[in-house]
C-alpha cells in the first residue's frame, strides 16, 4: 500500500507542484468494466519523464497485485526509446485502433511528447492487436 501511495504521490502532485520534468511517454490501460471513481484515480502504468526518471507498474506475486517502481535512465537509453518511436512512424499514427469484434478488453493509450511528437493514441485489446500485427510495432 506505501508503494501505492509513493507512486500516486509521484506521478500525480510532482508534477502539478512543478517539481518534475515534462513527460515524454505515459502508458494507461484502461479497464472498461472500472467505476468512474477507479478511473479517475488509476495510476499509469508507465510514465518516462524527460529527465530520465522512469515509473512502471508489475504485476505482483499475488493475484490482483500490483507493485511500482521508479528506475532512472540514461541520456542515451532516452534518446533510443524517443528514436525507435519516431523511427515507428509516430507521425502517421491513427488516434484510435479499435476492434469491434471484440468486448471487454482493456484500451492501452499512449501519451507521447517528445521533439516532433505529440499524440495521443488509443489501442483497444493491445496485446491482441499485436499480436495479430493489426498496430505499428512499436505500440505492441
Amino acid at each position: 500500500m506505501r508503494r501505492l501511495l509513493l507512486a500516486l504521490l509521484l506521478v500525480m502532485a510532482l508534477p502539478l507542484a512543478g517539481l518534475a520534468s515534462a513527460i515524454i511517454l505515459r502508458v494507461d490501460n484502461q479497464n472498461p468494466y472500472a467505476s468512474s471513481l477507479q478511473k479517475l484515480t488509476a495510476i499509469p502504468d508507465f510514465v518516462l519523464q524527460s529527465d530520465g526518471t522512469l515509473f512502471f507498474a508489475r504485476t505482483g506475486k499475488e493475484v490482483g497485485q500490483v507493485e511500482y517502481y521508479t528506475a532512472q535512465v540514461t541520456t542515451d537509453e532516452m534518446s533510443t526509446m524517443v528514436s525507435r518511436i519516431q523511427l515507428g512512424g509516430a507521425a502517421d499514427w491513427e488516434e484510435d485502433y479499435e476492434n469491434a469484434t471484440l468486448q471487454g478488453l482493456p484500451t492501452t493509450v499512449f501519451a507521447l511528447s517528445a521533439p516532433g511528437i505529440k499524440r495521443t493514441i488509443s489501442v483497444y485489446g493491445a496485446a491482441w492487436s499485436a499480436r495479430e500485427h493489426q498496430i505499428p510495432d512499436v505500440l505492441g
